[in-house]
């Protein structure tokens, strides 16, 4: 694990644009270049250093801290988006209260569902990891504003439904 005295030798975090720029030559890395690279599959800037990957957002928190967190969120849900404002420290469940809407969601509101047995809307809400049942509704819109308001109480800053907001 890289310390916070040896990143600073190698890199230059701007805490304002969420970018890290090199400080010496090396291989494939140029003095005031750019470094790493976001990649394809899950969207996050990657940093190689001394032959380990560390994604960017784990050492901006390692930069501005001291402390190499093992679990760091971005508030925005952005996941490239490493300005410090939009980077926190978080548990793993607290990570996983915020995540985007599953592919395979059908009801396009997070916690609810068509349950067929009652032809109602169900609203479900995972605190941990027990699912709370928050009731049944005929009106969609009213089971996906129990559903958000739900989250936001027990979710709180985490909540999915905080995402969008501009951290500047």
């Amino acid at each position: 694990m890289i310390s916070q005295n040896e990143l600073k030798k190698l890199i230059h975090y701007d805490p304002e644009t969420g970018i890290f720029t090199w400080i010496v030559n090396g291989l494939n890395r140029r003095k005031g270049r750019e470094a790493g690279n976001v990649c394809p599959f899950h969207g996050y800037v990657r940093i190689g250093i001394n032959r380990k990957l560390y994604k960017a957002q784990h050492l901006a928190y390692l930069y501005m801290t001291g402390e190499y967190a093992e679990n760091v969120d971005h508030r925005n849900g952005i996941r490239h988006d490493n300005r410090w404002c939009n980077i926190r420290k978080c548990t793993i469940q607290q990570n996983n209260m915020n995540m985007p809407i599953r592919s395979d969601n059908k009801s396009g509101a997070p916690g609810v569902n068509w349950y067929e047995n009652r032809k109602k809307w169900r609203v479900t809400l995972r605190i941990d990891g027990k699912f709370k049942s928050l009731g049944y509704y005929s009106d969609f819109e009213l089971a996906a504003l129990v559903s958000e308001e739900a989250r936001d109480k027990f979710f709180g800053d985490f909540s999915s439904s905080k995402r969008g907001t501009d951290f500047r």
